[in-house]
Formats: structure tokens, sequence, C-alpha cells
């Protein structure tokens, strides 16, 4: 498979493609010029699959010795503007030309040491700091050479595979979408399959779900337990059953269905999901529709629910991904839909020490109600909140919220 002679018979018909090049040597100083990321891998695939990509304008350039700000010199036109990092960018229509200084594409844990890297390390290192293996690939304009054995080994199984999350996690941060929606869309436009991040490798996180393994009766047989909602919040659940645009509720990290089991008898179908399995066992029992699924890869079709339920169950879920979950959900929200989400108030994330089972840890993220507020108004709009603290002392914050469209 002769990645660069796929590259060039897919470029070869592409007047835009061509006019970027050019721009890119009309401004630089010497040194050498690297085509990069979809230019180079969606070609590849129009030549090498046969398959009707849409055109790409959207050109981006890793280079050696750009010109001088200057110096600069465009075609008819085509305007300058200046990225985040003061780079140039050269836009005319709805085409596009970036520039990224071969310093400035480096894996960020790299960039204390970029002085002392060869142009070879450099370019390994972006290879390390794309998000997806398909994107690890360049194409040395110099060496008229294709390069790149992560995205070689993903063009050949024709794959979308991570490469590197917490780059995946920021970008999709960025475009209020989770990671699961990210690599779906990815994988379809290049008729490509897609290997979706796990998210249930974290041993904080297997702790977590052992405790609930092993404890399920606790939780079944505590005092107040069952009578946790009716106790606090009766009057929001009955706002919540008569905002829902239909009757499908998702509860996620549903436990032994206690919640699930309400949604039923007021005529609702709830469809559960945990990672316990003696937990998703219990909800077999009580004869509920239950997954045993990650609330962090959700694999339901998008727009399959009227509500979602998340009480106490991404107080599990680390900060940094919060927003992966929170985007996730409303992927899976029908137009108009719902999610009620109950979090514990407190200030950080860590593993905690159960206070009836001395030495049993959970992982939970606490919140402020300010904090939790700003992450949910990027998604949805806030209809009702409500905080109260129960007998024990634990404080939980409450929130109704609409899918914003």
């Amino acid at each position: 498979m002769n990645l660069t002679e796929h590259f060039k018979n897919g470029v070869k018909n592409s007047r835009d493609f061509l006019e970027a090049l050019q721009i890119a040597k009309n401004n630089i100083v010497g040194g050498n010029i690297w085509v990069m990321g979809g230019t180079v891998y969606r070609s590849i695939v129009r030549s090498l699959y046969d398959y009707a990509i849409e055109e790409n304008f959207d050109f981006d350039f890793i280079v050696e010795n750009p010109v001088n700000t200057k110096n600069i010199s465009l075609t008819s036109g085509w305007k300058l503007i200046r990225t985040g990092l003061g780079e140039p960018r050269f836009v005319k229509d709805n085409k596009q030309i970036d520039f990224v200084f071969i310093d400035n594409s480096v894996n960020p844990p790299d960039k204390k040491k970029v002085n002392k890297m060869t142009i070879q390390e450099k370019i390994e290192s972006y290879f390390r700091h794309v998000m997806l293996t398909v994107q690890a690939i360049v194409y040395d304009v110099n060496a008229d050479k294709v390069y790149g054995k992560l995205a070689s080994s993903a063009l050949k199984r024709k794959l979308i595979e991570v490469n590197n999350l917490d780059e995946c996690l920021s970008f999709c941060k960025r475009r209020k979408i989770s990671v699961r929606e990210f690599f779906r869309r990815k994988a379809e436009s290049l008729n490509f399959t897609a290997i979706y991040p796990a998210f249930d490798t974290d041993l904080d996180k297997r702790e977590t779900v052992q405790f609930y393994d092993q404890y399920l009766r606790d939780y079944k047989d505590r005092e107040g337990y069952n009578s946790f909602i009716s106790s606090y919040l009766k009057k929001e659940i009955e706002t919540l059953i008569e905002s829902l645009p239909g009757r499908k509720v998702l509860d996620l990290g549903s436990g032994p269905g206690r919640d699930a089991l309400l949604f039923k008898k007021r005529g609702l179908l709830p469809v559960c999901i945990d990672l316990s399995t003696t937990m998703v066992e219990q909800c077999r029992k009580s004869k509920l529709e239950v997954y045993q699924m990650d609330i962090e890869n959700l694999t339901f079709e998008n727009g399959s629910f009227d509500g979602v339920w998340a009480y106490s169950s991404l107080v599990h879920v680390p900060k940094q991904r919060i927003y992966n979950s929170i985007a996730r959900i409303k992927e899976l929200l029908r137009p108009k839909g719902f999610l009620f989400v109950g979090m514990v108030e407190g200030e950080g994330e860590k593993m905690y020490e159960s206070r009836t089972k001395p030495g049993k840890k959970r992982f939970f993220s606490l919140y402020k109600d300010r904090e939790f507020q700003d992450i949910l108004r990027e998604y949805f709009k806030i209809k009702a909140f409500k905080r109260f603290t129960t007998h024990n002392g634990q404080t939980y914050l409450n929130y109704i919220c609409q899918k914003a469209e």
C-alpha cells in the first residue's frame, strides 16, 4: 500500500490544494513544509478506496521557517488573519490555510525540550499530539513522501480510534459534542469503523463498581433509601413527569432500580443502565429493562429518550470528563427532552472512604452550585433548582433541565 502515490493521486485534480501548497511555498524562508492531518488522510481514502469524500477546503501545513509577517505574499482575494497562537491563517471565501510553526506542533509535554529535539523528533511528537491515529500522518513536501505508522495502520484497517484522549476531550468540549459523537461522525465521513474509547478501565472506577457489587443489600435495606425521592423531591418528580414530551426515560446509574420502579408505576417506560453486575441483576429481578453499561460510554442511538434521570451517578465521573457526559446525555434526548440531575455538594474529586464501610472507598466529584450550573448551561436550559440537606448532613444539588436546541 503506497500511501504517497495514493495521496498524490487524491490531490492531483484539486486546484484548491495546489493553490494552497503554492501559497505555503511562497511564504517560507528555506526549510521544509509538511502537509498535515485531514488533507492527507482524506486524499488517501479518496484514492485508496475510491470513496467520494466531500471536498476539503481547509489546508494545514507544518512549516520550518515561515517568512516574517511583513514579507507575506498572497495572491488575489486571500486575506491574512492570526490564530490564537499568533500564527498566520489565510482565508478566501470558504477556504482556509493554516501555518503551524514546527515547534508549536509538538505534544505539550515535549514543549520544554523542543529546542533540543531534531526535526524528526518534532514530527513524531506531533503524531503523539493528534486526537486520532488516522490523523498521525504528514506529507513531507521536500522528500515527496507520506509517513506515519499509526495512520498507515488505521487507514489499512479502516478504523477511527483514539490516539490522544486528552486532546479528544478538549476538542469535543469546545465543539459541545461527546467523544462518541465525534468518532461516529468521523467514521461516517470516511466510511470507516469507529472504535470508541473505553472509560471503564480506571482503577478508581473499578474500585467504585466493586463497592456497589458488594453492598447491594445495604442499599436496598438502608433506612430512608426507598423513601428518599418521596421525602425530598416529590414536587420536583411531578414537575419532571408532567414536562416530558414522551414516556421513555433513561435511568443513568440505576442501582437496584428504586427510581425506575417509581417511574414505571407512574406510566413511564424506564430503561436502566448500571456498571455493577449485582445492581443489573436486581433490576432484572424487578422486571425492569436494564443494560450493563458505563454512563461514560452510552451506546444508545441519538434521540432515543424523552428524559434522562441521573441521580447521584454523574458524581462518579471525573471532572475532566463531565462535559463529555453531559454532551452525550443531550445527544440521547429527543427535541424538548428533559434531564434531571442530582449532585453532591462539595469541592474537589477523590476516592472517599465510606461512612458505614471502613476501608471501602468510592470515587466522587463534588461541586458547588455555580460551578455545576456553568457546565449545564453549555448544553441545557435550567428550568428548576433545589438544594437540600439530608438527616445525615449530606447536601444535594438538584436540577431540572431542558435540552437546548
